[in-house]
């Protein structure tokens, strides 16, 4: 008799609970950045921010440029996300975020690369030895992302890590078979593995980035 009162004294204790809980949307549901942060799958604070689902999709928020372009000031640097330019690096900052060491091998890097419109400093990472560095920058309009290496404060290499398809690169009729897998990004926000940077471009997506995707 306790037993089947104490069942009975559940029953409305589960239904209560069993209401509270949502299922997690699948991944078939998910199409767009939106969808994706509403889901709660977690967000890369680049820019624009990119939400990835548990099967490795990235969606991208969509950004529109007409309102980017009344954002940025005339150094190309947008306020709205914290930057602003720094006269002694002579690119776009937000200096609170680096230390000295940071900041003279942002200065560096810039310096190698030359002067550019546009160019913003995104980050800074400090690796395990004295003097080294990578160095993440976005330049020009189209932001394409470039990153700098440092050893010992010296520069190792520079590496395009995403590049926005221009116009002609979209029209190529013929592209290499060269294996340098890029993700590509399409305009709605989804992403596709190529077998290099020309047959991406060529395949109308929006930018690529180095390597495969989800990797």
């Amino acid at each position: 008799m306790k037993k089947m009162l104490t069942i009975i004294l559940l029953i409305p204790l589960i239904m209560v609970i069993s209401g509270c809980i949502k299922d997690k949307p699948t991944n078939n549901s998910i199409t767009n950045f939106e969808e994706c942060v509403n889901a709660g799958y977690p967000v890369m604070e680049s820019y624009p921010r990119q939400c990835r689902i548990s099967d490795g999709t990235v969606f991208v928020e969509k950004i529109d440029q007409n309102d980017i372009g009344g954002e940025r000031d005339e150094h190309g640097c947008l306020g709205p996300a914290g930057y602003s330019w720094d006269e002694n690096i002579q690119a776009c900052t937000r200096n609170w975020e680096l230390n000295e060491n940071q900041q003279e091998a942002a200065k560096l890097a810039v310096e190698n690369l030359g002067p550019e419109e546009y160019l913003t400093i995104i980050q800074v990472h400090i690796l395990r030895c004295p003097g080294c560095f990578i160095v993440e920058m976005e330049k020009g309009e189209e932001r394409d992302l470039i990153s700098v290496e440092i050893n010992d404060w010296e520069i190792t290499s520079k590496t395009l890590m995403r590049h926005t398809c221009t116009e002609q690169e979209k029209q190529a009729e013929i592209c290499t078979m060269e294996y340098a897998p890029v993700c590509g990004f399409k305009t709605d926000g989804s992403t596709q593995t190529y077998g290099n940077d020309c047959q991406a471009c060529a395949d109308d997506v929006e930018y690529w980035e180095i390597g495969e995707c989800g990797t």
